[in-house]
């Protein structure tokens, strides 16, 4: 059905994602936004850390905007290409966020040790201010 989907160009909701590492661990939930095509569609990934920030679970995220879909030739396969400013797409996360109406606070941080440009694992480029969204909900 996936292959089918990616031919006709439409949206497909069962659609895998891959299930990227932090530290070692798989995200505890992992959500997308189907756009109008497979092609096309936003993630997010979420991890729960082990601290707590005033009483309250800490999570980190991660998320992109797959545009399109390429072929590689060497692994055989087919994978999404990333838009490379993912900037954008921290935005839409904390804007989605925020119109839920459970967000207290947010705010973004500098990562002065974040590179500002680094590449895919496919070799794409992706480009960043290097700012982390930290959103606080309220209790």
């Amino acid at each position: 059905m996936t292959f089918l989907a990616f031919g006709l160009r439409h949206g497909y909701k069962p659609a895998p994602v891959s299930l990227l590492e932090l530290e070692g661990r798989r995200p505890d939930a992992v959500f997308e936004k189907q756009n109008d095509t497979l092609a096309k569609r936003h993630h997010v990934r979420i991890w729960r850390r082990p601290s707590l920030f005033r009483g309250r679970p800490v999570w980190l995220a991660a998320a992109t905007h797959d545009v399109d879909i390429t072929f590689l030739r060497k692994q055989r396969t087919f994978t999404h290409r990333v838009d490379p400013r993912i900037d954008l797409e921290r935005g839409k996360i904390v804007d989605d966020l925020a119109f839920t109406g459970q967000v207290a606070a947010w705010g973004l941080i500098d990562r002065p040790p974040a590179p500002r440009d680094a590449a895919t694992s496919t070799g794409d480029r992706i480009e960043t201010d290097g700012r982390i969204a930290v959103v606080l909900f309220r209790p």
